[in-house]
């Protein structure tokens, strides 16, 4: 990925590390917050770089309160 994400939220940074921790043929299955699909600026560029790549198998949505935290949305890598 060539964007480097904001220091704000550390959302993309562990996204952005696990993906290039996986092997070539890697799989995961990553938990992250909602507002991961719809933040912009530079999160908004990470997401069409992630998406024109063909990392995202699946987006699936979980209940509130489902786990400790607050995740809503899983994203599944090929």
């Amino acid at each position: 990925m060539d964007s480097i994400p904001p220091k704000k939220n550390g959302d993309f940074a562990f996204l952005l590390h696990l993906i290039k921790s996986l092997k070539s043929e890697g799989k995961s299955c990553i938990f992250l917050p909602l507002g991961v699909l719809f933040r912009g600026n530079v999160e908004a560029e990470i997401r069409k770089q992630i998406i024109k790549k063909n990392y995202i198998k699946a987006i699936n949505g979980l209940p509130p309160n489902l786990f400790q935290g607050t995740v809503n949305y899983e994203l599944v890598k090929n």
